[in-house]
């Protein structure tokens, strides 16, 4: 075997390494137990370029896990220093179902396009918010991203894979609530971390075109 080929599976050997320590990533939180890293959160975290893992380190650090037996929690924290740029912006009133506005997708894993604020930049912020559930006993990570402290949880969006008969019987009336409230919702194109470009369209047709997600 030469050296060169002997240095690549030296290269190759730690590249695998570190993709397999990045995928099991783990966090101290204040109570002492430990919120852990999975492929899924790394694919969604695509939408979500500006955490970083000191932010995540920071932010978990505080986190505190009552005995309650919510599988689902939410935290947001003030850093004290820039998490990003907040793209969650409040509309003065819900957008028409018929009405046209922008959509884009996010990210890497996103099947269904979100709404979004074309050429809008966002708004600095200190504050992250993080999204964690019970995974087999295992406390995950799900989300976080750099939020609006006026409103750091606007829910899931209304096509998710959570709004479907496999994940809840209830799925339809979720994905409802989830609509009326996203209608008042917009991206801002700056942080949304499309890929490709910004289209117009209505909810009415993003729903029937992508509802079935």
């Amino acid at each position: 075997m030469t050296l060169a080929i002997f240095f690549a599976y030296i290269k190759k050997d730690l590249i695998e390494n570190n993709k397999k320590e990045e995928k099991s990533m783990k966090f101290d939180t204040a109570c002492g137990n430990t919120l852990t890293t999975n492929e899924q959160f790394l694919a969604h975290m695509a939408g979500h370029s500006s955490v970083t893992k000191q932010m995540l380190i920071d932010g978990i650090k505080q986190v505190t896990i009552d005995s309650t037996k919510t599988a689902w929690r939410m935290a947001t924290f003030d850093l004290n220093y820039q998490t990003g740029y907040s793209g969650l912006i409040v509309l003065e009133k819900p957008v028409g179902m018929d009405k046209q506005i922008w959509f884009g997708f996010r990210g890497t894993d996103r099947l269904a396009p979100s709404p979004i604020a074309k050429g809008h930049e966002g708004f600095p912020t200190s504050h992250l918010t993080i999204g964690f559930k019970l995974v087999e006993e295992v406390w995950t990570l799900v989300t976080a991203y750099a939020s609006n402290p006026e409103d750091p949880n606007p829910g899931p969006e209304p096509i998710t894979p959570m709004h479907t008969p496999e994940k809840n019987a209830n799925w339809q009336e979720l994905r409802d609530v989830a609509l009326d409230k996203w209608r008042g919702y917009q991206l801002a194109e700056g942080p949304a971390d499309l890929r490709g470009e910004p289209f117009l369209s209505t909810w009415n047709e993003v729903m029937k075109k992508y509802g079935n997600v």
